[in-house]
């Protein structure tokens, strides 16, 4: 070093440091410039991490959690004829307004049926739910609602699906909280449909491990009914009083229909100077109790029978007693069952098989072969008058 400072002299020793350093300054600033990296051990370059390549980050998806939706099914099942348990599939489904999963039935009054419930979550996540439900009373051809409709009769929820005793059913007003839950585990739990026809909305909300409310509406009623017409030889009966709170009481059988035209023009047919005969209640446009005292129940007050348009009350003080011999003649012909009833009507009941394992043991829809208290059968089973009784239904 002193012999190059001997040799170019302060000013040139001066001007050589300036070109070492600009040399040693702008090597880096080319070498990282292009995106390179110099091997000084002779191994495999290496990129800095100082530098990000944007293409390959832009091509590269953003990893997500995975997650699987929670939800909730809620389907319904009835016994068939052999006892088995089997699914009711809905007469109609849908989507509503607010997204729901909506579904309809067509269920007979007083029937049962059974509610699975199963909520699929991965997370193994516990879950509860509300049922709230309501009655459209004038849908079954109620128009009475004090008091209202009684609490549905359901079950506790239980794991295994045979149908509980009689006593397991108790009645919870609406809404009532089903309890905590297992995710992925199917429960079970029963309900005993009203013996009064109507149309019930039933809301189901999961919450917890589960979501996605669900609507079913259920239609208590005896299928196929129709409404009787007015016609020459009739006429058809309902006082004020009771067309205030059951305004349609002339549905029946296309059977039943029949039976009465055909009652009713034999009966003109053979005595011409007679009044038309006067028909008073047949059943609600859906069937079901007929509640005359509006109790919504069975009651000595109420039709113990008139539920499935079989059934139909004439008016026996409207026909004289010099006739009512001539029409019982007819009727017991055309039906093989009359009743004389007290206060004064004639029952006429035409047979209905309902292919429903309820009804055939509740014998729901069948006409009563009764002969007790204030009935008296008026017919033998062959369709003649039982003179052993002739004279009670005259008078």
């Amino acid at each position: 070093m002193v012999f190059l400072f001997d040799l170019i002299g302060l000013g040139g020793f001066i001007k050589a440091l300036k070109i070492i350093f600009l040399a040693i300054s702008i090597t880096p600033c080319l070498t990282f410039a292009d995106n390179t990296v110099i091997d000084f051990d002779g191994k495999n370059p290496v990129k800095p991490a100082l530098f990000h390549d944007d293409a390959q980050n832009e091509s590269r998806e953003t990893p997500q959690p995975s997650k699987e939706e929670a939800y909730c099914v809620k389907k319904a099942f009835i016994l068939d004829e052999n006892g088995v348990l089997k699914e009711l599939k809905p007469d109609r489904s849908w989507i509503d307004e607010r997204g729901r999963r909506a579904n309809e039935y067509n269920k007979l009054p007083q029937s049962s049926m059974s509610w699975s419930l199963y909520c699929q979550n991965q997370t193994g996540q516990q879950w509860a739910a509300k049922e709230t439900y309501s009655y459209a009373y004038p849908s079954g051809g109620h128009s009475h609602f004090d008091p209202p409709g009684p609490a549905l009769k359901v079950t506790d929820i239980q794991l295994g699906s045979t149908e509980p005793p009689s006593s397991a059913y108790k009645e919870k007003p609406s809404p009532f909280g089903l309890p905590t839950m297992l995710s992925n585990t199917t429960y079970y739990y029963w309900e005993l449909i009203p013996e009064f026809s109507t149309k019930i909305m039933e809301v189901f909300e999961p919450y917890g491990g589960c979501e996605k409310s669900q609507v079913d509406y259920l239609n208590v009623m005896v299928s196929g009914l129709a409404k009787m017409a007015p016609g020459r030889n009739y006429i058809l009966y309902n006082s004020e009083e009771a067309a205030e709170h059951h305004p349609e009481s002339h549905y029946g059988t296309q059977s039943l229909i029949d039976v009465l035209v055909g009652i009713s023009d034999e009966y003109k047919s053979a005595i011409p100077d007679a009044s038309p005969i006067e028909i008073n209640d047949m059943s609600l446009p859906w069937g079901g109790l007929f509640d005359l005292d509006m109790t919504w129940v069975t009651s000595p007050a109420n039709h113990e029978m008139h539920r499935c348009g079989n059934q139909a009350d004439i008016r026996k003080i409207k026909i004289p007693d010099e006739n009512r011999r001539k029409f019982i003649e007819i009727a017991c012909k055309k039906t093989k069952f009359l009743l004389s009833e007290e206060p004064p009507y004639y029952h006429i009941a035409t047979s209905r098989q309902i292919n429903y394992i309820e009804m055939s043991r509740l014998f729901y829809c069948r006409p009563p072969k009764l002969e007790e208290g204030k009935y008296i059968q008026c017919c033998k089973d062959d369709g003649t008058i039982d003179e052993a009784t002739i004279e009670s239904c005259v008078k």
